[in-house]
């Protein structure tokens, strides 16, 4: 397993330390939940906008003409 370190301020080793402690996990089990998750929020947001930006992304219409197009009671949810 590899090793990656970055500096911190005393005062942000305290935060994250404390936040770790209060939710039962390590420190290191934080920061890299965190990272990973920044990372596929971040992946999400590119392959939406490409979605979006498209030109073969049809629309696929509303909310409503979904659900009846997959025999769904639009009004029943």
């Amino acid at each position: 397993m590899a090793t990656i370190s970055f500096r911190v301020s005393e005062e942000e080793k305290k935060i994250i330390s404390e936040y770790s402690k209060k939710n039962n996990i390590t420190v290191s089990e934080f920061l890299l939940s965190s990272v990973l998750s920044k990372i596929e929020d971040e992946e999400d947001y590119i392959l939406g906008e490409q979605r979006m930006l498209d030109s073969d992304n049809k629309p696929n219409g509303s909310i409503r003409e979904l659900a009846e197009k997959y025999g769904i009671d639009y009004d029943s949810l």
